[in-house]
């Protein structure tokens, strides 16, 4: 039997939570499918000794005019404290906005409980894997497997389809469901090449040649394979850090697809360069990211794109600039969210609202 639910969100980062709550907020069923085991997409952290550690983005980030009242109550339910502009690493400063309307917030338990705090009224499929999409009727019809479940295939019928995946995995999901959209309704960036590969290791390093007095993130003065690392001491072991090291972009992209053990040799191996001495680090946690390369949101694509009117199928989330860039990044998905919630409202996609 296949249900039947108003609005399908293919994708619980930011984007899809933001309209999730959005849709909740104006009374209107909605149901998120979620490849991974956890909400928050991109916004990934995990806990060690009892301390959050960011690998995806480190800093949220909102514009005042976008920011509503249920993402800002979010971000206080979860301690959310702001940072003034001149604490953010230069690398952080030199990618955001110019806008004052800009504010950046630090999450002290991680940016994955903001995500969580987001999710809590939502009803969300974590580990649902869609497969393909369908028009049926009025509407589309959704197929996927349960990976929580030894790969049960699943149906759903929904009257508006909002995809809020990276765009490769768009790209991949509208092959495999033979959709071919109008060449003129897509960014000319989109391709695989518009995506820096990233990786990202984090270690529990002995005796580290960092300090109290340092800078918790120091922006790496060596050459590749190394961009940035991240440091936080646990309380009461003094001799200890956890150290997350972000490898550059472009040795990333030659190493994207290396075992990870190999990857996190080299990043031990380049961390004991830049400090010039030995280091004893184990593995605490490994991950490839595909970040999108962006620039302002204006100068970016913030703005949703209707592939179909009818019935609506829109892409939403995803900003392209120049430049490898998630603090855009997040406040394009922000914007996106927003818009994509009033064309759902207003049925300004060919309905006469919503599904």
């Amino acid at each position: 039997m296949t249900d039947r639910i108003p609005v399908a969100i293919v994708g619980s980062g930011i984007t899809g939570l933001c309209i999730g709550r959005a849709l909740h907020e104006f009374g209107a069923g909605c149901l998120i499918f979620d490849k991974g085991r956890y909400p928050g997409g991109r916004m990934a952290s995990f806990v060690h000794d009892g301390i959050a550690i960011d690998y995806g983005p480190n800093w949220f980030h909102t514009r005042d005019e976008i920011l509503d009242s249920d993402l800002r109550q979010a971000l206080i339910d979860v301690g959310a404290i702001t940072v003034d502009r001149s604490e953010l690493p230069g690398d952080v400063i030199s990618r955001l906005p110019a806008a004052d309307s800009v504010t950046s917030w630090k999450i002290p338990g991680g940016l994955r409980s903001l995500a969580s705090r987001l999710a809590e009224p939502l009803e969300i499929r974590q580990r649902h894997q869609v497969r393909r999409i369908e028009r049926h009727g009025e509407g589309w019809r959704i197929h996927g497997t349960d990976e929580s479940d030894g790969s049960r295939p699943f149906s759903f019928d929904a009257g508006s389809v909002i995809l809020t995946m990276p765009w490769p995995q768009v790209l991949e999901l509208l092959r495999e469901s033979g959709i071919t959209p109008a060449k003129d309704s897509l960014p000319p960036e989109v391709s695989e090449q518009c995506y820096d590969r990233i990786h990202v290791g984090t270690f529990l390093v002995e005796r580290s040649p960092l300090s109290p007095s340092d800078s918790e993130s120091v922006q790496c003065t060596n050459p590749a394979p190394l961009q940035r690392i991240d440091w936080v001491e646990p309380p009461g072991q003094p001799d200890r850090q956890i150290v997350t090291a972000f490898a550059d972009p472009e040795w990333s992209r030659h190493h994207f697809d290396d075992a990870p053990e190999s990857v996190m040799r080299d990043l031990v191996e380049a961390l004991r360069l830049q400090f010039g001495k030995p280091l004893q680090a184990s593995v605490l946690r490994h991950h490839r990211w595909k970040f999108a390369r962006l620039a302002d949101p204006q100068a970016g694509n913030p703005k949703p794109l209707v592939l179909s009117d009818e019935p609506p199928l829109i892409v939403a989330g995803e900003a392209f600039g120049v430049r490898s860039n998630s603090p855009a990044g997040l406040l394009s998905a922000q914007a996106s969210a927003a818009m994509t919630f009033r064309l759902l409202e207003a049925g300004d996609t060919g309905r006469s609202g919503l599904a």
